[in-house]
């Protein structure tokens, strides 16, 4: 594994994890080619997902470079707890990967909801997010419905403000500056 320009990358990898016969939606945190752990993801997103996988009731929190944070996939970041836990270890930083394909007619609405929370879960915790979501083609059939994924990546910083967004229907990269005085407090 090579190290990105950026230095020595974090890298969260979303894949399906099997254990045995459970299949688990989970993430691998990976540092300087190093297994750091595997969060699994708690709550459900949509009925498909419930049928085909098991949820974990772990939230650990990793440390790499001296700051401490967590990982919350999709879900996950709607409830208090999952970002409670974590910021009540010491998390200073919240990842929270999407990959949300949305019915056309409820987009706008499941938008608000979700940059809502994320902004919730940054102020009450008085943590970073850091919301990672797809963007994939509109009006392709998933499942029963048509819909698309939206995209809006963003990082808040503990207020809630955002210190970098990709914007609707826009890939690419996005980076903030995390006073890391801030981020290394207990």
């Amino acid at each position: 594994m090579k190290q990105c320009i950026f230095g020595a990358m974090i890298s969260i990898v979303g894949f399906t994890e099997q254990r045995g016969s459970r299949f688990y939606n989970s993430a691998a945190v990976i540092h300087r080619a190093e297994l750091l752990g595997v969060y699994s993801k708690a709550f459900s997103g949509s009925r498909y997902e419930k049928e085909a996988f098991t949820f974990g009731t772990r939230f650990p929190v990793f440390k790499a470079r001296g700051v401490a944070f967590g990982v919350v996939i999709c879900a996950d970041s709607t409830p208090l707890e999952p970002s409670l836990l974590l910021a009540e270890r010491g998390a200073k930083i919240i990842f929270a990967p999407h990959y949300n394909y949305i019915e056309m007619p409820h987009m706008n609405d499941h938008r608000l909801r979700v940059r809502n929370n994320h902004i919730a879960r940054a102020v009450e915790n008085d943590c970073w997010v850091v919301r990672a979501n797809s963007v994939t083609a509109p009006l392709r059939k998933m499942g029963e419905y048509e819909g698309f994924g939206y995209g809006d990546s963003f990082i808040l910083d503990n207020r809630g403000v955002p210190q970098a967004e990709a914007g609707l229907f826009t890939t690419g990269w996005i980076t903030a500056d995390a006073p890391k005085k801030e981020l290394m407090k207990r």
